[in-house]
């Protein structure tokens, strides 16, 4: 018996197969810079989904990605997990409170996240979005943000990725720019990266949380 015709019998959520139009709008990430075809995505409705469907990935020595929806780590206080050999186990003050600090940052892979608890703060309007450099001022653009780094604040986040324009199809060194404090505070914190050479486009505006969030071209 296949996988896709175990799970299509046994779980109650859905077996999407590519060729199907909810297999396309099913494997699309929020990420919109992500684009993967998995062999068959198992549309988990329940704990003992996730149970049966990591189960049988593991049973039959399959590759398994687990979709995911972003990453607030730091504020992580309890969850609830699925292990790879199906058990459900606690992360947190009630239950394994080292599992909690893995999932946290310690590492991966320690299994799939079914519910979680998160610690709140409130956020105002942010400075986010992307600047972009010809490849010609890539070195210089590195060189400054290695430097940056060293003594950059804890509200600011600087993420440089190299990737062809949608306008021309021309090769561009991007930065990705968040600063999650007063927008003015952080037009500051990023005014010299934007005056040091000659940008060829330059998209950093004031932000909502969540706008900064679909900066990669979906909503979370």
């Amino acid at each position: 018996m296949s996988v896709a015709t175990r799970l299509s019998e046994e779980l109650s959520g859905s077996v999407l197969q590519p060729g199907t139009a909810a297999y396309n709008e099913a494997r699309i990430s929020f990420n919109g810079m992500i684009d993967r075809r998995p062999a068959l995505i198992a549309q988990c409705f329940s704990v003992d989904d996730v149970a049966l469907a990591v189960s049988c990935g593991v049973e039959l020595d399959l590759p398994i990605a687990i979709r995911g929806g972003g990453h607030s780590c730091d504020n992580l206080v309890r969850a609830e997990v699925v292990t790879a050999t199906g058990e459900r186990v606690v992360a947190g003050e009630d239950g394994d409170p080292e599992l909690l600090w893995a999932l946290r940052g310690g590492g991966g892979n320690f299994g799939v996240v079914t519910e979680f608890e998160f610690a709140l703060h409130e956020r105002g309007p942010m400075l986010g979005g992307y600047i972009s450099f010809s490849l010609d001022d890539m070195p210089d653009v590195l060189t400054y943000l290695a430097g940056l780094a060293r003594e950059m604040p804890d509200e600011l986040v600087v993420m440089p990725w190299i990737a062809w324009s949608d306008d021309d199809g021309q090769m561009l060194c991007n930065v990705g720019i968040a600063y999650a404090g007063e927008p003015e505070v952080g037009r500051r914190e990023v005014a010299e990266l934007r005056a040091l050479l000659h940008p060829v486009r330059d998209e950093i505006g004031r932000m909502s949380y969540l706008e900064v969030q679909a900066m990669n071209g979906r909503d979370p």
